[in-house]
């Protein structure tokens, strides 16, 4: 009778889980589009600050035309003096450079400084080779066109007139007093516990021993994920909640899914070697790993945030990351194991049954060096050493071989230059090239041919190569709309289900819905990236939030793209979501690094 009680209560348990992924899933979903609204309207804000100008500056132009006559010019955060069409301000006349002097906003003052390398720029009638601050009244003068920085705030205080105007920068950043949203935290609130317990009650009576394990776990991430925003928004004036929300998102849909892969749908292998305490153990101890990574992470996040937006270490640490970033793949060539077998050398084995993956190190580092090398701007002398330097990091990748990294890195490289330089003829060149040493990898290295292989007759015929994409849109197409529900799914169906393919399991179970959401949040975070890219007045932390943000992007789009058979599977994982512990703790620390460059606007931007 009590064992009959015991059986009811399980099945009841578990149909109650069954349907509570709707609800799960509606949480999760409306907290998603309601991050994404808030970060659109915001995104579209800015970009209409930045065309209307800064109140309270401008530009008088002098010009002799047979007569002297001011023309007023409106200043934006970043004001491009020149000659080319794309200018904001387009001089004509010999000895004018096609972007000549560039006048941006920076820590509450606005700087001068060449566009070009040998441009001719004379403040107050004398020639300026670095970047001057401007004050009120100074005279700019390139080629035979004169400019005057006028300040309203100083010339209403010389005339003794009070100065009516909202400050400018006030108005600049009086949207992105962003706490943490209100409907998605409510909303992220409920899904979390929701999901957790679904996974709790679907373990089976044999591993009941470790719920109470389990929940421990659970509930330190949560106080942990909970507590950190609250406390970030009462120590910073700017804390950007959107992101930190979207960021949230993101890892407790990771947390739930490591978790429910660790005790769900395991057998012990039948060898003599292995026994129930065994057995036991053994998923205590994967339950405790994977759910210690991002713990840890919520950890050193905080940490992060403070150093970057408090200090300039980044900046200091970039030189140091050119040599770096070669040798951490060069160890990874050299002490690096295929222990995945997927034949690329990515882990280190260390004791205790513990991996290190360097190359995912090795991204941050490369990202600090892309963005250091547009801290200024970027010479042709400097454009042609920085792409020899990434073109040996890419060699690197390929004898890996690594061509997730490459297909990552590459077009990331390519778009921050881009939007750093608007060298757009240059990007075509680099393009071409690229498709170029694509296509010699393609004759030369036999794992790319057979990658592309796999995909080119995907739908033609079932073969090693595309055997892993096949499963992956089957469990896609099991999932349908709201999935299957939490542990109803077969990850072993699914090779590599727990990381490359963590995307085709995730739909499988949760649904195609809440599969569209996760997209979405990374478009959410990108937004967000743009935003603060828009409002950030050094190049060095302007190129950095846009690769950050773009990276995480351009991987996601990777890996869904790879799941659903749109382009060659490249053994990335989704960030935040997939099984990792060397990536797992890089994308939290990206995270921070992204969080603390949103706060470094706040020191001195409200001084005149």
């Amino acid at each position: 009778m009590v064992k009959d009680l015991r059986i009811l209560c399980s099945v009841s348990l578990s149909y109650l889980s069954y349907l509570s992924r709707y609800l799960s899933s509606f949480f999760f979903v409306f907290a998603t589009i309601s991050l994404f609204f808030e970060a659109f309207v915001s995104l579209r804000r800015r970009f209409s600050l930045q065309q209307d100008g800064v109140e309270g500056f401008f530009l008088l132009s002098g010009e002799e035309r047979g007569a002297d006559f001011v023309v007023n010019l409106p200043l934006y955060y970043t004001t491009t003096l020149g000659r080319a069409r794309s200018s904001d301000v387009r001089i004509k006349g010999k000895g004018v450079k096609r972007h000549h002097a560039i006048i941006y906003l920076y820590s509450g003052s606005w700087r001068l400084a060449q566009a070009s390398p040998s441009a001719g720029i004379y403040l107050n009638d004398k020639e300026i080779t670095k970047t001057i601050r401007l004050k009120h009244e100074d005279v700019i003068q390139i080629a035979k066109t004169k400019f005057l920085f006028f300040d309203e705030r100083k010339s209403a205080k010389k005339s003794g007139v009070k100065y009516a105007g909202i400050s400018a920068l006030e108005k600049s950043f009086s949207y992105e007093q962003e706490s943490l949203p209100r409907a998605a935290s409510i909303l992220l609130t409920l899904y979390l516990p929701l999901a957790i317990l679904q996974v709790v009650f679907m373990i089976p009576s044999e591993l009941q021993t470790l719920i109470p394990l389990t929940v421990l776990l659970s509930s330190l991430f949560i106080l942990l994920l909970l507590a950190s925003g609250l406390i970030w928004q009462q120590l910073f004036s700017f804390f950007d909640g959107l992101t930190y929300s979207a960021f949230c998102l993101l890892m407790s849909l990771g947390f739930v899914i490591q978790i429910r892969l660790s005790l769900l749908n395991r057998s012990m292998p039948q060898t003599d070697a292995w026994n129930e305490h065994r057995w036991l153990e053994f998923l205590k101890m994967d339950l405790i790993k994977q759910s210690i990574f991002p713990i840890l992470g919520l950890i050193i996040m905080p940490i992060v945030i403070i150093i970057v937006s408090r200090t300039r270490l980044l900046e200091k640490l970039a030189p140091l990351c050119i040599v770096i970033t070669p040798i951490l793949y060069l160890a990874t060539i050299l002490l690096g194991s295929d222990i995945a077998g997927t034949g690329a050398r990515l882990w280190i084995v260390l004791p205790l049954g513990f991996s290190l993956q360097l190359g995912e190190f090795a991204k941050i580092s490369y990202l600090l060096v892309l963005a250091w090398f547009f801290k200024a701007k970027l010479s042709f002398k400097r454009q042609i050493l920085f792409f020899l330097w990434a073109g040996i990091n890419f060699i690197l990748i390929l004898l890996l071989p690594d061509l997730g990294s490459l297909m990552i890195l590459l077009p990331l490289t390519l778009l921050v230059f881009t939007v750093m330089t608007s060298e757009y003829l240059k990007t075509f060149l680099l393009l071409s090239m690229g498709s170029f040493v694509f296509f010699l990898s393609y004759q030369l290295l036999p794992y790319v041919k057979l990658r592309i292989h796999g995909w080119l007759t995907l739908w033609t015929e079932v073969n090693a190569q595309n055997d892993q994409i096949i499963r992956g849109l089957k469990a896609i197409s099991r999932g349908g709309l709201f999935g299957i529900g939490t542990g109803r799914g077969e990850p072993r169906a699914i090779p590599l289900a727990s990381s490359d393919m963590i995307f085709s399991f995730l739909v499988e179970e949760q649904g195609i819905l809440l599969g569209l959401a996760v997209i979405v949040i990374f478009m959410t975070i990108w937004l967000r990236g743009a935003n603060s890219f828009l409002i950030t007045r050094d190049s060095f932390s302007a190129a950095l939030t846009l690769g950050i943000s773009s990276y995480f992007f351009i991987e996601a789009a990777v890996v869904v793209a790879g799941c659903t058979g749109l382009i060659p599977l490249t053994g990335v994982t989704l960030p935040f979501i997939a099984r990792g512990g060397s990536s797992m703790l890089a994308k939290y620390f990206l995270a921070g690094v992204l969080l603390g460059l949103w706060n470094r606007r706040e020191k001195g931007d409200f001084t005149s």
